[in-house]
């Protein structure tokens, strides 16, 4: 059953901005979705507008089958963590924790300042839940503290400590653990995860960072310009990206893309042209809406990711990018002279830029016409030299295809 279902939901600001566009999606019950994209994508707006603080200008909201739009956002039972933590600065830890609890138990703020009082005898549901979450967040020896007594992440572990409390039907989290340092935030993640396999809370979590969302989330909506580019798993996202922008977003270090042309050889077979370099593909699916079988060509774009290029040891017999027999026919060889390399504990990063003229590159490898510059994840024991002129290769299921104008990937089903 969906808890929460965002149906053609639009929201636009004076001057003709569009912030969300006729956004379509579905929370189940349990469920944890993380919306992904850049800076400006829509992803806050469209926690607002869930929790009543944006007006829609079309489009539904609906929260376990109930019209949102209807309810004040006090109505709407969803609980929503800021980036920022928004913590009553005179309260103790313990009064933060419990004040979202207490205002759906009680009427009138100052019951609420009463019931809240740091030093509450257990006598009710809400101080154990507050003492309970305290424990689980590490919290417990701070509840008499003030939020200007406490660091960046103990803020924010109150922040999330006092949504947990209220156990609202849907939990909303705008990028909760920006702003900490690698081990706090990595340590948050833990908790985080945690506590939804044990309460099997619904939430709809905004963040730009790729890392958080693979880890955290069920499924993942990747957005960008207001608009959700592709929902899946974290591994259909990173194994079957549905365009380019998606492919581009989705890994670190980011993909390689080289531009050339897609024509049709026979059947199911084509061939990836750039210049004077081709490459023959076999079981290339391409797209209706953008290659129609009588066309002779496509502008298309090629990808491969970084960690799916590996050192080529005893390449130097290959007649060309891809011998023709053997093995090797699933490889696709790249040569390339090393300008720079990067180390960071076991992360070794090599960029590669095409051999000069006259170089012992393979005749007709994809280096001599390819000009961009290349990134390799090394696997290997050692970072080769810079000047050194290395080969490389990636399989060819390995390597993506989309559309040069729509950015849509021609490996996919149209409705991939």
């Amino acid at each position: 059953m969906a808890c929460l279902e965002l149906e053609g939901l639009t929201k636009v600001f004076p001057g003709g901005i569009v912030a969300v566009r006729d956004l379509c999606l579905s929370v189940a019950e349990g469920e944890f979705l993380v919306l992904l994209g850049p800076s400006g994508c829509g992803k806050t707006t469209t926690l607002r507008l869930v929790a009543g603080l944006e007006r829609p200008t079309s489009g539904g909201v609906r929260l376990a089958g109930r019209d949102a739009l209807r309810l004040r956002p006090n109505q709407r039972d969803v609980a929503m963590v800021f980036a920022r933590g928004a913590l009553y600065p005179h309260w103790s830890v313990y009064q933060n924790l419990a004040c979202g609890a207490r205002l759906r138990q009680r009427s009138g703020w100052w019951r609420l300042l009463a019931g809240a009082a740091g030093n509450a005898d257990g006598s009710d549901d809400v101080d154990t839940q507050v003492r309970a979450v305290a424990k689980q967040l590490g919290l417990t020896e701070l509840l008499k503290r003030r939020p200007g007594e406490l660091s960046d992440g103990q803020r924010q572990r109150v922040a999330l400590g006092r949504a947990m409390v209220r156990r609202p039907s849907v939990y909303l989290m705008d990028e909760p653990l920006t702003g900490l340092d690698a081990p706090l935030r990595q340590e948050l993640r833990s908790e985080l995860r945690e506590w939804h396999k044990t309460t099997g809370a619904t939430v709809l979590y905004v963040t730009h960072d790729q890392t958080e969302a693979l880890l955290l989330g069920d499924r993942i909506a990747v957005m960008n310009h207001g608009e959700v580019q592709q929902i899946g798993s974290a591994g259909e996202i990173y194994e079957r990206p549905r365009n380019r922008f998606v492919a581009g977003f989705i890994g670190s270090p980011p993909m390689n893309f080289w531009e050339g042309e897609l024509s049709r050889d026979s059947g199911d077979h084509w061939t990836f042209s750039r210049g004077d370099w081709r490459l023959r593909l076999a079981g290339l699916t391409v797209l209706r809406a953008t290659a129609e079988p009588q066309a002779p060509h496509t502008r298309a774009v090629m990808a491969v990711r970084p960690e799916h290029l590996s050192p080529c040891d005893g390449c130097g017999s290959l007649e060309g990018s891809v011998k023709e027999a053997g093995v090797a026919d699933e490889l696709l060889r790249i040569d390339g002279v090393v300008r720079r390399t990067e180390s960071a504990g076991d992360l070794k990063l090599v960029y590669l830029e095409p051999p000069a003229a006259g170089a012992d590159a393979a005749p007709g490898s994809a280096s001599q016409t390819i000009n961009e510059t290349l990134l390799v994840r090394w696997h290997g024991a050692e970072v080769p030299s810079i000047g050194e002129l290395i080969h490389v290769t990636a399989k060819k299921s390995d390597l993506h295809f989309f559309d040069a104008v729509s950015g849509l990937n021609l490996a996919l089903p149209e409705n991939g």
